[in-house]
């Protein structure tokens, strides 16, 4: 199964981004974000910062929408 959207986590302050890899990733995560992805300099990838509180919502919206989320 390809993977449409990755959610990599970040160890200093518990939430993460998420990266689109797949057209219906992006298409997913401007459905639930309302903006296109931006750069994320830290890890160097166009995607999402997650708050804490944001990311299990946001991975089960994501899946609900029949996207394949990684972890």
């Amino acid at each position: 199964m390809q993977t449409d959207v990755r959610f990599i986590p970040c160890s200093t302050f518990g939430g993460g981004w998420l990266e689109p890899l797949t057209d219906a990733g992006l298409g997913g995560c401007l459905d639930l974000m309302g903006d296109e992805p931006a750069f994320v300099a830290p890890i160097a990838i166009d995607g999402y910062v997650i708050e804490p509180y944001e990311v299990e919502d946001l991975v089960v919206a994501l899946r609900e929408r029949g996207l394949a989320v990684t972890l």
